[in-house]
């Protein structure tokens, strides 16, 4: 709760669902404010905690400190570079609200938010600020721009600590060198590179290092940011020599002043032999894609998840690609490459039973050009085998399944008698790979269709007419499968009689009732309209039912 207390009392007003920390917005400039917080849970109001008086500065300072803490660094222009979607670009500013930051998890805008991070960093290593300020260590990937979409620093989990990352982000955008860009191998001899760059911001640049190390295709997602020797060098290219030839070598550049350093950008791999490399240069590359994780599957599709890679140039259009193919393949040529711009993918038309191999490669879109990164983690998955479809129809009085005792309902349940306009509750239990489409019908009439292996149809108002009650399934696999129930309907009597017989005196009087009720009910046969004079059966009588 807040309450304005000078220069002038205000009214107190109150934010309520709210969690630690907390951004008090729209209050007034030179101003005396007090504030205090209550605990609440499902039991009531606890006692409130002690009370914090603050004030706000006046314009004039804001103004002032404005300036002195004005930088070139346009969030929203490398936004608009990467990628980032119209309705999503008011999240790339360091003043946004915390309403706005709750569209990242449920506002539509979780596919960006890796590009977002990576803007808001500006290729900075704000890794000591955040330690700094408390945020805790499975967050501070996002301080590197980071971001674990499948593990480590998830969106949701590190919403508390979004404000001290953010305040991070502004003051080393500020202060920090940015990252270099467009790094390649100039030359490349047989124990010799001659690397060259696009600096930056030289006014905020001291020197760059330039990081290398040999480097297997073995390699783990942990060890992108490793490396085993270091050069400096106060201009933007650098010769390194000394290299094992016919090796392969990884290379990354980061610039460093007094604050701290930027991030690496790009990675240039390559073979230190002047017999591999060609005439072309050798393009620095995002590292790649990491922590590669099969989904979810069918017997004729697989479903990847995968994080950004860790090294890239926040302005980088990425796009990825996917490549599969069959284990059991006859050559390598039957490779297949697919395209997304999203971290997931599901890869249709596949063979069932079948084992492949999956690996993933980040691509930076430039103009016409595309520079593609070393391959992900191999992956090897399997689709699952082809079962033909089978299919059992239940029926029950009790619509109302609840969780783990759903098979005890089911078998205690189960009737083939429903009560005329009552409701009955129809079960079509199905089994399959792939999951089978499943129908339900009633006397022939489809009322019910759904791809599932556990389908539950509610029927009201059940009339008389009901008689079978069929479950079909069919998957593309085998023969299609039907299962029928035959239901008796439980109803009361219904006669329908003539209303008066003729007859001549001395001849046989034959008098048909006719009755519709289930179960069979008793028959009593009277003379009077009152019921009172009973007919039974005797040598002149005869009923028959």
């Amino acid at each position: 709760k807040v309450q304005k207390i000078g220069p002038t009392a205000g009214k107190q007003s109150s934010h309520s669902h709210v969690y630690s920390p907390f951004i008090l917005d729209r209050l007034e400039s030179g101003s005396t404010y007090e504030v205090f917080i209550e605990p609440v849970n499902e039991h009531g109001i606890g006692q409130p905690s002690s009370r914090q008086v603050f004030r706000t500065t006046s314009k004039s300072l804001e103004a002032a400190l404005d300036q002195v803490s004005e930088h070139h660094y346009d969030q929203a222009q490398c936004c608009e570079k990467s990628g980032v979607r119209p309705q999503c670009l008011s999240l790339c500013s360091y003043n946004a609200s915390s309403f706005q930051i709750d569209r990242l998890v449920d506002g539509g805008c979780q596919d960006d938010f890796s590009k977002i991070v990576r803007c808001a960093t500006g290729g900075r290593d704000h890794l000591p600020c955040c330690a700094k300020r408390g945020v805790a260590k499975e967050c501070q990937p996002l301080c590197q721009a980071v971001h674990q979409q499948s593990s480590g620093a998830e969106l949701a989990a590190c919403l508390p600590a979004l404000g001290q990352i953010f305040q991070c982000y502004e003051e080393g955008t500020a202060s920090l060198p940015p990252p270099v860009r467009d790094l390649k191998a100039i030359s490349v001899s047989d124990d010799k590179v001659f690397l060259a760059w696009k600096a930056g911001d030289v006014g905020k640049t001291a020197h760059y290092e330039v990081f290398y190390r040999q480097t297997t295709n073995l390699e783990e997602d942990t060890e992108v940011f490793n490396s085993d020797k270091q050069v400096n060098s106060k201009m933007p290219f650098v010769k390194i020599a000394g290299l094992e030839t016919g090796k392969m070598y990884r290379f990354f550049v980061v610039a460093r002043n007094d604050k701290g350093t930027s991030l690496p950008s790009s990675i240039v791999t390559l073979n230190v032999s002047s017999a591999a490399y060609n005439t072309n240069q050798k393009n620095g590359a995002t590292s790649p894609p990491h922590q590669l994780e099969l989904d979810s599957r069918s017997s004729t599709w697989l479903e990847f998840t995968w994080n950004p890679p860790a090294i890239s140039h926040p302005e980088d259009v990425l796009l990825y690609r996917i490549h599969f193919v069959a284990v059991n393949a006859s050559s390598a040529s039957d490779m297949i490459t697919a395209e997304s711009e999203l971290t997931t993918a599901r890869i249709l038309n596949l063979k069932p039973a079948t084992q492949y191999a999956v690996y993933v490669t980040s691509v930076i879109v430039r103009n016409e050009t595309r520079i593609e990164s070393n391959p992900s983690v191999k992956m090897l998955a399997w689709t699952d085998p082809v079962l033909p479809a089978h299919v059992e129809v239940r029926i029950m009085r009790n619509n109302k399944l609840q969780g783990r005792s759903a098979s005890m309902v089911i078998g205690r349940n189960s009737v083939d008698t429903i009560k005329e306009w009552g409701s009955m509750t129809v079960l079509c239990i199905a089994t399959g790979l792939p999951v089978p489409r499943v129908i339900m019908s009633i006397n022939g009439v489809e009322l019910h269709s759904q791809v599932t292996r556990y389908m539950v149809t509610v029927v009201h108002n059940v009339t008389k007419d009901v008689d079978l009650v069929s479950c079909f399934a069919t998957n593309g696999y085998g023969g299609a499968m039907v299962a029928t129930k035959k239901v008796t309907i439980s109803r009361a009597p219904t006669i329908s009689a003539p209303m008066t017989t003729s007859v001549m005196l001395g001849d046989t009087m034959t008098v048909k009732c006719k009755i519709d009720a289930f179960p069979a009910p008793k028959l009593t046969i009277f003379r009077d309209k009152d019921l009172t004079e009973g007919v039974t059966e005797n040598s002149r009588v005869s009923i028959t039912a």
